[in-house]
């Protein structure tokens, strides 16, 4: 479930490796963008309360180590960068 609090409807979307999406969770707001759906690597699964929190965006420095776990479908790819700079453009609306 999404944290108390966050903005759901401005920042989330689900993301799923199936193709068909999850369904909202049970008491979960509308969100605000449409599902992506990620190829998971072998041994990998992604759980049906997953989410994207489109505002919340993290540099990865070259020297960090990370965990691949797939990546997004090629189909999806426009429409994540879309959400992302949608809801950045929102948040610095709202700042002004």
């Amino acid at each position: 479930m999404i944290k108390k609090g966050a903005k759901q409807a401005a920042r989330h979307g689900i993301i799923h490796a199936k193709d068909k999406p999850a369904h909202k969770l049970s008491g979960e707001p509308r969100l605000g963008y449409n599902p992506i759906r990620v190829r998971v690597n072998d041994g990998e699964k992604l759980a049906k309360e997953s989410r994207i929190n489109y505002a919340k965006l993290t540099t990865i420095e070259h020297n960090v180590k990370v965990f691949f776990i797939g990546s997004v479908v090629t189909n999806d790819v426009t429409r994540v960068e879309q959400a992302v700079n949608d809801c950045w453009s929102k948040r610095k609306r709202a700042a002004n």
